[in-house]
């Protein structure tokens, strides 16, 4: 289990290696092991970018993917951890949106590698500005319960105020908790 930055939590789990020109009788045989792969919702695809065969390595797996994932679009799913980056000259390997290079030995770069991993799933969150009476403080523990609280304040002791971020399902148990109350407003930012 990870928890992230935004509150939430991720669980990782770890697949076998690949090997380079993988009969396909082979992918028939790793296809169990691999169903991680086929249900995550965002796939990390770690690889030592220090050695001599890292692209080539790179093209491997992409095709074993490409093979195993052949009905979808999962590169819209997948994150590029070039790992080793300790043992390559600074600035050889530049951090995108879908690349994160990072040092398992220093650490460096994981900060990155766990800011990444939070924005993808927080990718379809929505930001909220709740302001409601002070005193309730029943509506104020079911927007925690329900939101990533990123900031409160009180327009004065009446009224507090409170930017968040939540999911869409989540979003859905805050609107109806808005119209439940008497007191309560909501807007999206």
């Amino acid at each position: 289990r990870l928890d992230l930055p935004s509150g939430k939590a991720c669980l990782l789990a770890d697949t076998v290696g690949f090997i380079s020109d993988l009969p396909t009788e082979l992918i028939e045989a790793f296809h169990a092991t691999l169903e991680e792969v086929e249900t995550a919702a965002l796939i990390l695809h770690v690889r030592d970018v220090s050695g001599r065969d890292s692209e080539a390595q790179k093209e491997d797996v992409l095709q074993t993917l490409d093979k195993l994932l052949e009905h979808e679009n999962y590169h819209e799913r997948l994150i590029e951890v070039g790992n080793k980056v300790d043992l390559l000259e600074e600035g050889t390997l530049i951090k995108t949106e879908m690349t994160v290079p990072v040092s398992a030995v220093t650490g460096k770069g994981l900060d990155d590698l766990i800011v990444s991993i939070d924005a993808y799933f927080g990718k379809d969150d929505l930001e909220l500005e709740l302001e409601f009476d002070s005193g309730d403080g029943k509506f104020q523990s079911q927007i925690y319960a329900f939101a990533h609280v990123l900031d409160i304040s009180y327009e004065n002791e009446d009224r507090t105020i409170i930017r968040c971020r939540a999911d869409q399902p989540n979003y859905g148990q805050i609107k109806q908790l808005v119209r439940n109350s008497a007191n309560a407003t909501m807007r999206r930012l």
